[in-house]
């Protein structure tokens, strides 16, 4: 069994015994993935881009977005909208064409086939459901994820995604979607692609709203942690100034992540 512990998180970050019976069972990787969520600052992206400059100058490592970034808002899960419909179907037409033409693919084949199927039935000009919509959004990223692996595979490597997986599963409950079949989703698209969160930012208000996005956020995080090894989420004030907002991530991070200390 892998216990989150400083001593454990101190190895992971030097790459010593990184993998223990019970850990991550999907991949291998010497790094770590720190994902930043949540809609109270009014410029995540630039939070994301200074920790990973803070983070290098603690000498190791670190990325922001992961290029190419296909969200202005420089998400890197792109939010489903009527404006970015057609774009996320030419990326998938894409990625399919690449990876049907290799067998190293074939353990995905059923997903392949789904986002075939949604992308043959946009150019049919039929009605694409939300469901479908969403599972979109989860397979665009399905093989760039692999270069996310490829840098967490270096010892001391940090990832930075903003609007990583928890905010589809937000974008999915707006639309009507339930936490369970987000899920399904999720697994069906990505598959053995998918990479857990170490870490999880999440900018909250300063006070307990009853927003819907807030609660819809809150639903999400909760339904998350209680998957398996799922990470820490640590939760900050975000309607400060940045500044303000940038210390308190250090200072949060620090508990967990010794190095950064």
């Amino acid at each position: 069994m892998f216990f989150w512990t400083h001593e454990n998180i101190w190895n992971i970050l030097h790459g010593r015994n990184l993998i223990a019976e019970g850990g991550w069972a999907s991949m291998s990787k010497n790094g770590f993935l720190i994902a930043i969520e949540g809609v109270e600052h009014s410029d995540v992206k630039r939070l994301g881009e200074r920790l990973s400059k803070k983070i290098r100058r603690k000498g190791y490592n670190s990325v922001f977005g992961v290029e190419p970034e296909i969200d202005s808002s420089g998400n890197y899960f792109r939010a489903v909208t009527k404006e970015n419909v057609a774009s996320m179907i030419s990326a998938v037409a894409n990625d399919l064409n690449t990876a049907l033409q290799f067998e190293s693919f074939e353990p995905d084949r059923d997903a392949l086939c789904e986002a075939r199927r949604v992308v043959c039935e946009f150019n049919e000009g039929k009605e694409i459901s939300k469901v479908d919509l969403q599972l979109l959004s989860f397979f665009e990223r399905k093989f760039h994820l692999r270069s996310v692996i490829g840098h967490l595979s270096s010892s001391g490597y940090f990832v930075i995604l903003k609007g990583y997986e928890l905010s589809g599963f937000v974008a999915g409950l707006f639309a009507g979607i339930s936490f369970e079949d987000l899920f399904v989703l999720r697994e069906k698209a990505l598959g053995r692609d998918y990479v857990r969160p170490d870490v999880t930012i999440l900018l909250c208000p300063s006070t307990r709203g009853m927003s819907e996005s807030v609660i819809n956020y809150e639903i999400a995080m909760a339904r998350l942690q209680n998957t398996r090894n799922y990470g820490f989420v640590v939760r900050v004030n975000g309607d400060r100034s940045e500044g303000l907002v940038m210390a308190d991530i250090l200072r949060k991070l620090s508990r967990f992540i010794p190095a950064l200390a």
